[in-house]
């Protein structure tokens, strides 16, 4: 499949556009030349969809026959509807022409019917200047953002994320290293819940958050109900996922294994078929697909929306269920949200919030290390079988030089069970004409609990020596916030707009741990550090911080061609001593929109043309 993707109205072709596949995560970048080609599409009808910043997205039908070059082109028209697009900036709202930093919103359009698990995987090549990496290969797998690159060397460089105006935990918190398979905060976050999703990028945008926003904020809002009769929405969708042999490591087969190791032992001087003779060797096991498989993924929603000119609700439910392509890996959660609005008068409206969600990870036990499922399937002897004539795993006695890969997957497990609530209750009260008070409580309470085990049944182990080793953690972290803040338009004519800012926050943060070691176990089934009947490790401790804040910021336009805004935050951490326990965030941004000058109307030919400097 090849093409091109330009301009509609000047018939330039567009780099770096994105060319998908609807329904799946099979895509590319178009090149400098707008041309793009996909490979290993299957034949029959297909959907593809190309789409850039700036630009409204377009969607064409294709068929492709076997053996057949199918060519498909693009003519995307720019999007200027997007410069009156509300976006939410923190504390308050603009529109996309009146804003002089670095701000991008992802389209709910392209995302909703993409095959993710979280938020994190969904915004990935949907906003320039956002990094998406994969930690790992599990899934429901952490996920690594950066935002306009790393900020530091040694703290995390993950972006603030705010749900409904609740700043969300977003750390690591499970207790067991399993080779880079981490947790984020975002993870359990359903895509189909969300309305829209703004991305603060420079530090002009995110400064209003402080410390918290110097890798970048992502602004997600979540559904809400709206006034006529009940809507009910079911979507879903089903799939399979596996690693083709194409795509696997291209390793010998057990005769050209063998030929090799003979062939190094008899220029040891050991002579020749040291290791085997070749004409009796009988197995040759493939490892690889021995870990490696198909497996289905699906996901349910079920949403109901409706309400009355005073109450206007949004509920939904959610199940999500994949299993990993290696092996032993799981990812299942369910979802529940209710959003209430209620318009208590036409001075005052409420609205609350509440997200529980349940997650089951399901991890595989050191990728990294010479004991992992895939690393061992890689590095195992292919003349040895999987089983022994009973019907038992073969080990190091066998002629196994690592632990076996296929035991370690069934045996061994890595699990972490967590459970979240995420809530907020807003009330905005108009005091006169463009002044409003908005006061906001939130809290994001998350429950985690890991379990590692490593059987006495996969030889050759220290487990196997050990008799078990169990190690069980749980952490409890929680945060609750208050925030109450003003925001001031005044009426200033058609050619002239101000927008003024100013509040106060307060945060609570705690974390509870706990972590146990056990070896030496009565029976395999008995897998709590409690059944142990040595405690070889134990390690315990709370620990809390506060955060009050200060903020303020001011925003102007002129004419729809200058664009002006300021802000400064004062952040106060229980973290650090009295003496220096603040610090002060400014920023400030200028914005000049070229294409609305009256000299400079040629521009136009070239869309939307705006030049912009923060600090």
């Amino acid at each position: 499949m090849t093409g091109t993707v330009v301009d509609l109205l000047t018939g330039q072709p567009i780099a770096s556009a994105q060319v998908t596949v609807v329904g799946t995560s099979a895509g590319t970048l178009t090149s400098p030349e707008g041309r793009f080609l996909l490979r290993g599409l299957p034949v029959g009808v297909t959907r593809l969809r190309a789409q850039r910043i700036g630009f409204t997205p377009q969607e064409i039908t294709v068929t492709l026959n076997a053996g057949a070059v199918v060519t498909a082109n693009f003519s995307l028209p720019a999007a200027a509807a997007l410069l009156s697009e509300v976006v939410v900036t923190g504390y308050g709202t603009s529109t996309r022409a009146n804003i002089s930093s670095a701000v991008a919103s992802v389209r709910i359009a392209d995302i909703e019917n993409t095959p993710v698990a979280g938020v994190d995987a969904a915004i990935q090549g949907r906003a320039t200047g956002v990094q998406v990496i994969q930690n790992a290969g599990n899934p429901g797998n952490g996920i690594t953002v950066r935002i306009r690159g790393a900020a530091s060397i040694s703290a995390s460089n993950q972006p603030l994320y705010v749900i409904d105006g609740v700043p969300l935990l977003r750390d690591d918190y499970t207790q067991l290293g399993v080779g880079g398979q981490d947790l984020t905060g975002v993870t359990g976050i359903n895509p189909d819940e969300i309305e829209s999703i703004n991305i603060l990028k420079d530090a002009a945008a995110a400064a209003i958050y402080g410390s918290r926003g110097s890798n970048g904020v992502v602004m997600i809002t979540t559904r809400r109900g709206r006034a006529g009769q009940n809507r009910v929405q079911f979507s879903m969708y089903a799939g399979s996922q596996s690693v083709p042999k194409g795509n696997r490591w291209q390793l010998v087969n057990a005769r050209e294994y063998l030929e090799y190791m003979n062939e190094a032992a008899s220029n040891d001087g050991y002579g020749a078929n040291y290791f085997a003779n070749l004409d009796t060797v009988t197995v040759d096991t493939d490892w690889q697909s021995e870990v490696f498989r198909t497996t289905p993924v699906m996901n349910y929603t079920l949403g109901v929306t409706g309400g009355t000119d005073r109450v206007r609700y949004f509920v939904s439910g959610s199940h999500f269920d994949q299993e990993g392509v290696v092996l032993g890996s799981a990812y299942n959660r369910q979802n529940g949200r209710v959003n209430v609005d209620l318009i208590a008068s036409a001075r005052l409206t409420l609205k609350s919030s509440l997200s529980i969600t349940r997650e089951d990870h399901d991890r595989i036990s050191g990728d990294n290390t010479i004991h992992g499922v895939v690393t061992n399937a890689i590095a195992v002897q292919p003349w040895v079988p999987v089983r022994k004539p009973d019907g038992s795993f073969t080990g190091t006695d066998d002629g196994l030089e690592y632990t076996h890969p296929v035991a370690i997957a069934e045996y061994d497990f890595t699990e972490a069970r967590i459970l979240r609530s995420i809530a907020g209750l807003e009330a905005a009260y108009t005091l006169a004409s463009g002044l409003t008070l908005t006061g906001r409580a939130g809290l994001d309470i998350l429950n985690l609990r890991d379990l590692d085990w490593s059987s006495p049944k996969v030889l050759g182990s220290y487990a196997e020596g050990a008799k078990g080793v169990s190690v069980i953690g749980n952490n409890n972290v929680n945060r609750y916030v208050l925030e109450s803040y003003l925001n001031f338009d005044p009426k200033l004519g058609s050619s002239a707009s101000l927008s003024l800012t100013g509040g106060a926050s307060l945060e609570w943060n705690g974390q509870e741990l706990d972590r146990i070691t056990g070896e030496g176990f009565a029976h395999d089934e008995f897998q709590y550090a409690g059944n142990a009947a040595t405690a070889t490790d134990y390690a315990g401790n709370w620990t809390g911080h506060n955060l009050v804040s200060f903020f303020s910021r001011a925003q102007a336009s002129l004419h729809d061609r200058y664009f002006l805004m300021g802000s400064v935050r004062a952040d106060g951490s229980s973290r650090f001593g009295a003496r220096n326990r603040y610090g002060v965030f400014p920023a400030a941004s200028i914005g000049w929109q070229l294409t609305n000058e009256p000299f400079l109307g040629f521009l136009t030919r070239f869309g939307e043309l705006k030049l912009r400097a923060s600090y």
